[in-house]
């Protein structure tokens, strides 16, 4: 089983880069690293809209050809 997770390596790699991304989009989109929400219960909601709006980006960049981590860099720029 090792053996073979090994060689699944390069799939698992390209999948986890892709879900960095997203959490780098939302991040940078919507400003979760400054989520200022204490209560678990209220926060819930708050993330996973903002991950499905981050994820809608991200399916929007892929179709049109868009580099998103330009486009997320971009943005974290803006912010500064």
């Amino acid at each position: 089983m090792t053996l073979q997770a090994i060689n699944d390596y390069e799939d698992f790699a390209e999948m986890r880069a892709e879900i960095e991304l997203l959490f780098k989009a939302t991040k940078a989109l919507f400003g979760l690293k400054d989520l200022h929400i204490y209560y678990r219960d209220l926060a819930i909601p708050r993330v996973t809209m903002c991950l499905y709006a981050g994820s809608l980006f991200m399916q929007f960049c892929m179709e049109n050809g868009l580099k998103a981590d330009v486009i997320i860099e971009h943005l974290r720029r803006k912010r500064l």
